[in-house]
């Protein structure tokens, strides 16, 4: 109860502009949830397999790659509102296109469209919450935003894991695609109504500064970067490469390794995400308490390292629950870094790049996703899926290493040096 009275709190000191964002995020995470637990399952009924998957959600992220160091720097002169209704907007228009026109080259360009436009909304929302939120009560921001996403994430695997027997129930003879095409429009009438609380978003005063600030092009806009905020950057590639590699090794093909292995019905996949989304918000709510006591960068590695157990019986475990159990444990772990990494990142560069930076970590991070997307695909098709957790789980080992060496031994030896 503390916690929840604490949280109470800190959603009251937050301003109007977080809070629209945050409603909105709910909503359009609520959407999300609801049609990515479908999707690949409306692509196997149509004929397709798990590797056609991996190429669309890679061409997706990898278009997000490209276009995330151009979509920092439009950020920035467009505005935050404008961006984030432009990115979530029209990706939201390509959702609707591949729900109900299926030819291939149809299905890519969406893809390729929602992989652009994406990169904005991407590029956007971690530098607003940053720049909405005070030095008090920033890390809790992050933490709400995780707590609703996860929480949409549980009713819209809860509700979608009904849909098709609610649905069946009215129209018994309707076929499957059908069916799922119903629950994608119902997904696009929730993220609709969220996308109402961003015309409520007004400039914050660093934006206002940012917008004053005299226009480069996108070279001159990299050159220009601080030489403190490249470091960073440069070091923050490897980290967020790294573990954005292993994460798309495994990660969108959970729903399809519960059907494919253990034959999980769709409201046993809609309640096992459901139960891990339980988990993984109470990993997120207890991060702040994590940081005061550990130190931020160490409360980031050590609860990284405490999911890699994890993969092994993701990997090999022999029972469904065993697998559901480990996957949820290891959401919880990692996602209990999330707030405290975002904070991490954004306070480590400069306000009137900020956007660029993220533009760039985003690339890199997606350019991995999308990488790891296309060989997963292969890999499912001509080995397994318990290859996937063994390759992931050694990606996320160098991400961690590499974060410790940079932003604790490093830091640690600097400050050292100077007090010798």
């Amino acid at each position: 109860m503390k916690i929840f009275r604490e949280y109470i709190l800190q959603w009251k000191s937050f301003n109007r502009n977080i809070r629209a964002f945050l409603i909105f995020d709910l909503c359009n995470h609520l959407s999300i949830a609801v049609y990515v637990l479908y999707f690949p399952r409306y692509l196997i009924e149509l004929g397709h397999n798990e590797d056609f998957y991996g190429s669309l959600m890679g061409t997706a992220t990898l278009m997000t790659a490209v276009f995330a160091i151009l979509a920092g720097i439009i950020s920035d002169r467009i505005g935050r509102r404008n961006s984030l209704m432009i990115g979530i907007g029209i990706s939201k228009i390509t959702y609707i296109t591949r729900a109900f026109i299926v030819l291939i080259p149809v299905l890519f360009g969406s893809h390729i469209i929602h992989g652009i436009f994406i990169a904005l909304y991407n590029s956007t929302a971690m530098p607003f919450i940053f720049e909405n939120a005070t030095a008090e009560n920033r890390i809790h921001a992050y933490s709400v935003r995780g707590i609703f996403m996860r929480l949409s994430n549980i009713i819209g695997n809860l509700i979608g894991g009904l849909l098709p027997l609610f649905i069946l129930s009215i129209l018994p003879d309707m076929s499957t695609i059908a069916v799922y095409r119903i629950i994608f429009t119902l997904s696009l009438i929730i993220a609709a109504i969220g996308f109402l609380q961003l015309l409520y978003i007004k400039p914050s005063a660093d934006e206002r500064f940012i917008a004053r600030q005299e226009k480069k092009r996108l070279i001159e806009q990299i050159k220009d970067l601080p030489q403190e905020d490249f470091r960073f950057i440069l070091k923050f590639v490897i980290v967020r490469g790294s573990i954005m590699f292993g994460a798309g090794m495994f990660l969108p093909f959970m729903n399809t390794y519960f059907l494919r292995r253990f034959e999980a019905s769709h409201e046993t996949t809609g309640l096992i995400f459901s139960l891990v989304n339980f988990a993984v918000i109470l990993g997120i709510a207890l991060a702040p308490g994590i940081c005061e006591k550990l130190g931020m960068e160490r409360a980031i590695v050590i609860t990284r390292v405490m999911s890699f157990p994890m993969f092994v019986i993701m990997a090999f475990g022999p029972k469904l629950w065993i697998v559901a159990a480990a996957y949820m444990a290891r959401n919880t772990f990692q996602q209990m870094s999330g707030p405290l990494q975002n904070t991490f990142i954004m306070r480590g560069l400069d306000r009137k790049t900020r956007a660029t930076a993220n533009g760039i970590l985003s690339a890199a991070g997606n350019g991995a996703r999308s990488i790891a997307m296309f060989v997963a695909g292969y890999v499912i098709v001509n080995l397994g899926y318990s290859y996937l957790f063994i390759v992931a789980l050694g990606f996320y080992i160098i991400s961690t290493v590499f974060f410790y060496k940079f932003f604790v031994y490093d830091q640690n030896k600097t400050i050292r040096a100077r007090g010798v």
